[in-house]
């Protein structure tokens, strides 16, 4: 697969462009359940995480760019907080399995089922069933698996081949996934740096989508910390949220 990018922002448009190139082999291709249970086990021993980063946004169309600071908790299986802060701007976004709630500026901007799993959980101790649903989910062609070249390397691409189809691409030689995109979403991953005990983390992340460019570094990440599940209590959050400002 070869990748031809060129990114021009601060009053130029940013283009991508994904070009797939098949790869000729021989050789018998794994079933995208067990690139998934292979690139799962990898990570069957962290049970939290908590990450402090920078996002990096930019507004294509706008030729906008801002900068924020993000503090990321999450708990194997289905626990994710998000705390976002920059000038003018604060947000905390809870997901646990079950609903969401989205506060900005003091000001509850969602409530509801919504179900998410934020990509952090691909990092995480994780049941493969569910993963492999989550792809489902967003498109993804599970029955159908090839292999491919992406930056270089010879990697499984779980989807349909075709520019528009989602699809994930994972490294054969390690297991780690390197792009995923879907709908009007594309990530990559990159800057694998080894957290515990052979357990890699990707310290960059880009996301594009809907004409905004973000770009996730990693400052800090713990590991297997203990969590106050409270930080994931969607309905006393939200209760005390409404308290606030009805003060």
């Amino acid at each position: 697969m070869k990748i031809c990018k060129k990114s021009k922002h601060a009053g130029v448009v940013l283009l991508l462009v994904v070009i797939f190139c098949p790869f000729h082999a021989y050789s018998y291709i794994i079933p995208a359940n067990q690139i998934i249970t292979l690139m799962s086990d990898r990570y069957s021993s962290v049970k939290t995480l908590k990450i402090k980063q920078m996002n990096r946004v930019v507004e294509i169309s706008q030729e906008s760019e801002n900068l924020f600071e993000n503090i990321i908790y999450a708990v194997s299986p289905d626990l994710h907080r998000s705390e976002i802060s920059g000038p003018m701007h604060k947000s905390i976004q809870i997901n646990n399995g079950e609903s969401s709630l989205s506060i900005v500026n003091g000001i509850i901007t969602y409530s509801g089922n919504k179900k998410i799993l934020p990509h952090h959980f691909v990092f995480m101790d994780q049941d493969n069933q569910k993963i492999l649903n989550y792809l489902e989910d967003l498109g993804i062609n599970i029955k159908k698996t090839t292999l491919t070249r992406y930056e270089g390397e010879i990697s499984y691409l779980i989807g349909d081949r075709n520019d528009a189809s989602p699809k994930l691409i994972v490294a054969k030689s390690s297991f780690l996934p390197l792009l995923l995109t879907y709908h009007s979403s594309l990530f990559i991953f990159s800057d694998y740096r080894d957290i515990m005990e052979n357990n890699f983390y990707p310290y960059k992340v880009l996301h594009l989508h809907n004409g905004i460019k973000e770009e996730y570094t990693v400052r800090d990440i713990s590991i297997n910390l203990p969590l106050d599940l409270y930080l994931f209590d969607v309905s006393v959050i939200k209760n005390r949220s409404q308290k606030d400002i009805s003060e």
